[in-house]
């Protein structure tokens, strides 16, 4: 019995080359992406390029989107033979000749989202990055193919960082590109019809030159990377990975801010950049590599002390499809740290030097009559006295991770810190509420607005300006209610 006796089977004939020319036609523009290209015919005709890849090419784009990037024998066939390229012209305007490894075209690849969401599907519609400067100047718009790749953040052109956002509307660009079912105009954002045109803020020196490391390398399979010398494309994304697992999985709120604000010193950069900086995208992240690889593995070891991280062995471990050669280089390449230990314990060396300086956690636990603050300080007695996070967690009641979170609080602001309940919106005084509305408002973000900016950052720099400790959802509502001026065009 044959298997399509028993279940339905969908049968992928070969594509037949039409005979016939293309109703219309305009040559590729040097760097151009065969997605823009598609795009641009498509709205010549007055088609979506859903439909014109159908009925010119006989190409469906419903369920592999972005065949574009590497088209199969066939589809490239019939495409030479139905437009004329020459397969030179047509090769460059794919990524064809390009390497590639784990995924690292994926939409915001390189971003920390990737790390914290490791199971994220991708969306149907997936996120433009492109400079409106290089719009502005074009006679014909067109999307450069380097700008879709994923992770692209800079312009090298014009060391700007990549629009991801319309200037207008300020909705997050994006399109369904070869699945969409309506003309596609590049140089105007879907929501609003508004020209993406304008200056970016401008990129650091070391991101711009790392993304064109990064290019080339991605380009031949393996080469330099500044700091890191020649190394194989797999490999330094299994580097990328590492670090963004180090800083954002499981690092203390506190250290994290810590780190940031170390590496905006290093750099030179404004204090405000912790927040106008979006770290959890791809220029963030591109800022923090571009850190870390300009003193390796110096900064590295530095990281890993600073947010108390596991050793680099277990943090390859955590990392998803990673091949055991993959894991190998990566250590290699790393065998400056191997021998670093992690210091999860710190807060216990916390811990003693409050007791042998007099602090009786037990007989301070006795006299209060405030049950969370009780709790709170029979916790910390339990490990004072040599007991386990399990244990204190399990001995009132709370999770590890509420342990973990006071101990943190704790080390970084003192006792009183984790006693006292974090200040909700309505414990704030009018006079603090407009002293930090004041600041929200005049700050100038070019993250995309105060949604994206982070809570915990939030916090962390109304502690140390105003001396409040908040709690987050008090953050999250300042930051939605002061939201900075946007210059519109």
């Amino acid at each position: 019995m044959w298997r399509s006796e028993l279940y339905a089977t969908e049968v992928h004939e070969k594509l037949v080359t039409p005979n016939y020319a293309l109703p219309v036609y305009t040559a590729p523009i040097a760097g151009e992406a065969l997605l823009s290209w598609l795009c641009r015919l498509a709205a010549m005709t007055g088609q979506s390029p859903l439909a014109f890849a159908r009925q010119a090419f006989g190409i469906d784009s419903v369920r592999q989107p972005e065949w574009w990037r590497r088209p199969s024998a066939d589809q490239r066939s019939v495409l030479l033979t139905i437009s004329g390229l020459p397969p030179e012209q047509f090769d460059d305007m794919t990524l064809e000749r390009w390497s590639t490894a784990r995924n690292d075209e994926n939409d915001r690849r390189f971003s920390p989202i990737r790390m914290i969401y490791p199971k994220l599907r991708e969306r149907a519609a997936r996120t433009l990055f492109a400079c409106g400067a290089c719009l502005a100047e074009d006679e014909t718009p067109y999307l450069r193919r380097e700008w879709l790749i994923g992770w692209q953040a800079v312009c090298a052109r014009h060391r700007t960082v990549l629009m991801r956002r319309c200037p207008h509307c300020r909705w997050k660009l994006s399109s369904q590109w070869l699945r969409d079912k309506e003309p596609v105009d590049l140089h105007r954002c879907k929501r609003c019809g508004g020209l993406l045109a304008g200056n970016g803020p401008p990129a650091i020196d070391g991101a711009v030159d790392l993304q064109a490391a990064m290019l080339g390398v991605k380009r031949r399979g393996s080469g330099e990377i500044p700091g890191l010398g020649i190394i194989q494309w797999e490999t330094f994304t299994v580097i990328v990975d590492l670090v963004l697992r180090l800083v954002w999985i499981d690092a203390g709120d506190h250290a994290r801010e810590t780190l940031l604000a170390e590496l905006v010193r290093d750099l030179s950069l404004a204090p405000d950049a912790r927040f106008t900086i979006d770290w959890k995208g791809n220029y963030g992240a591109l800022v923090l590599m571009a850190w870390m690889i300009a003193d390796w593995p110096v900064r590295l070891r530095r990281a890993l002390e600073l947010l108390a991280a596991p050793r680099v062995d277990d943090l390859l471990g955590q990392v998803h499809d990673l091949s055991e050669a993959s894991r190998m280089r990566a250590r290699t390449r790393m065998r400056d740290v191997l021998n670093y230990q992690s210091r999860t314990m710190d807060w216990r060396l916390w811990l003693h030097g409050l007791v042998e300086g007099g602090t009786d956690f037990r007989r301070r636990a006795r006299a209060e009559n405030v049950w969370p603050r009780k709790d709170r300080l029979i916790a910390l007695a339990l490990l004072s006295e040599g007991k386990s996070i399990e244990e204190a967690a399990f001995a009132v009641r709370v999770s590890t991770n509420m342990i973990k979170r006071w101990l943190e609080v704790g080390m970084a602001y003192g006792v009183e810190a984790v006693l006292e309940k974090p200040l909700r919106i309505c414990d704030l005084t009018p006079v603090q509420i407009d002293e930090i509305a004041a600041w929200l408002t005049a700050t100038e973000r070019t993250s995309g607005g105060p949604l994206k900016w982070s809570r915990e950052h939030t916090r962390s720099e109304i502690m140390v300006r105003f001396g409040l400790r908040i709690t987050t959802n008090a953050a999250y509502q300042l930051l939605l209610n002061n939201k900075p001026r946007h210059k519109r065009s």
